[in-house]
């Protein structure tokens, strides 16, 4: 064999292998900043982060649209800031710098990060405000989108600020509160899980994991007049009234996200419409069922 030509492939297999090394070295780094998180306020995304990123979408879309990288770096350092006067007792220039970094980018953890301070601040209901007024502004636009990959964003947007608004009241120790809302809460990270990790792993496994949980764990002190095990009866009921439309959604998924080994681009391109359809307003349908729930698992758990 030529000996230039054995030169040429080592090259070119070097080569390779640093383009590779020095990509997985970044998504690890990445996932090291995620799972670490900056401090132990700082709110994290969690599964959802690493769901976009391998989508290859790096940021929380921020309801209108991405942010530029300028914006986004900008928004980062101006968090950073706002963590570090924290630590220095100044919450006021902390939570004015958090609202600088909302005017770079409005995502999720900037705005976490103001409510969370605010209730350090023993603002609670500017706090409270903070978040739900988000969770006003970006439900709309998810029940208004007929989008399967848009809808597919916003309802893991609306899982994390549910979630946000749980820390919350268990930040306040509103035990009332905190057990009417928590049942949505889990429901709504069933619904987008379903979604985000159709890929990974098996319905059922994925479902029992839900059905197997006992939901009153998750408050230490559940309120005084509800009966712990009717709660969490109440939860798995529901869910498995549910179970055969959230499989429905599973199959869907596993046809429209790229990298299932069901994807298939020309048989997307086929089937696209009619099955982006049906999935977008099934998981809709799905997310409706919120609210019927926190009512059902109040209601029923009463001693």
């Amino acid at each position: 064999m030529n000996t230039n030509y054995i030169i040429f492939i080592i090259i070119i297999i070097v080569a390779l292998y640093l383009v590779f090394n020095k990509r997985k070295g970044a998504i690890n780094s990445n996932e090291s900043k995620h799972i670490k998180g900056e401090e132990d306020d700082t709110f994290l995304l969690g599964d959802y982060q690493h769901y976009l990123r391998d989508l290859g979408q790096e940021t929380i879309d921020d309801i209108t649209g991405y942010p530029s990288e300028s914006d986004f770096d900008k928004k980062t350092k101006l968090l950073k800031k706002a963590t570090a006067l924290k630590k220095d007792g100044d919450l006021k220039k902390s939570i004015k710098a958090i609202d600088k970094a909302i005017l770079y980018c409005k995502c999720i953890d900037a705005i976490y990060k103001k409510a969370y301070y605010l209730q350090i601040d023993k603002q609670y209901d500017k706090a409270w405000k903070t978040m739900d007024s988000y969770r006003m502004e970006v439900s709309p636009i998810f029940v208004n989108s007929d989008n399967w990959g848009s809808s597919r964003r916003l309802l893991g947007l609306l899982m994390e600020i549910e979630s946000g608004l749980i820390k919350l009241l268990k930040g306040e120790k509103k035990y009332k509160d905190l057990t009417y809302y928590l049942p949505g809460s889990i429901y709504l990270e069933l619904v987008f899980y379903t979604i985000a990790q159709s890929n990974t792993q098996s319905f059922d496994d994925m479902f029992n994991r839900y059905t197997d949980t006992r939901i009153s764990k998750k408050i230490n002190k559940l309120y005084k007049e509800f009966d712990r095990s009717k709660y969490d009866e109440s939860f798995r009921n529901f869910i498995l009234l549910k179970k055969e439309d959230l499989e429905e959604l599973f199959k869907a998924s596993r046809m429209l996200e790229p990298g299932s080994d069901n994807y298939n681009e020309y048989a997307y391109i086929e089937k696209t419409e009619n099955l982006n359809t049906q999935a977008t307003k099934l998981m809709k349908d799905l997310y409706y069922g919120q609210l019927s729930i926190n009512d059902e698992c109040f209601k029923s758990s009463k001693k």
